[in-house]
Formats: C-alpha cells, sequence, structure tokens
C-alpha cells in the first residue's frame, strides 16, 4: 500500500518474503537510472533490526553526553568510556 511516496510496513501483505521499492525512493536518480529494487524480507529484517538497535545506543550515548555537560560544562570523558 502506498501513500504518497512512502511505503506501510507495518501492514503485513500477503506475499512478505519481498519488499519493493524504487531506487528513486532512497537516492536522487536520472529518471534513465531509476529501477525497482527486492529485498529478500528474512535477509533484510535483521539487518535493519541491527541498525536500528545500534542507532539506539549511539542516541542514547549521545543524550547521555549532552546531559554531562549540562550538569558539568567542564566534563571530559574518562579513557575507559570513550569510542575507539
Amino acid at each position: 500500500m502506498l501513500t504518497g511516496a512512502l511505503q506501510d510496513l507495518l501492514q503485513t501483505p500477503a506475499d512478505l518474503s519481498q519488499l519493493q521499492f524504487r531506487l528513486s525512493e532512497f537516492l536522487a536518480v536520472d529518471p534513465q537510472m531509476d529501477r525497482t529494487i527486492t529485498f529478500e524480507w528474512e535477509d533484510f529484517k535483521p539487518l535493519l533490526k541491527r541498525k536500528i538497535q545500534q542507532l539506539a545506543v549511539y542516541r542514547y550515548v549521545e543524550a547521555l553526553k549532552d546531559r554531562q555537560e549540562v550538569a558539568d560544562p567542564d566534563y571530559k570523558p574518562s579513557q575507559g568510556s570513550q569510542d575507539s
């Protein structure tokens, strides 16, 4: 089901084995280069889950850093808590 340029992923289609999108839905491409992209849902789902979890952790860490800087403007993270 398309709503404007967005596809509702929460609705369960009859065949959930593949999702299809147009390349132009993700990238700015010339009309001649636009094509349909097929995602194998069983391959794509764990990758999407992992990226969402990584984004959540990153945003949580950034929020903690922002909160600490507000509480103590001279705050400097210890060597053990810095990302490598």
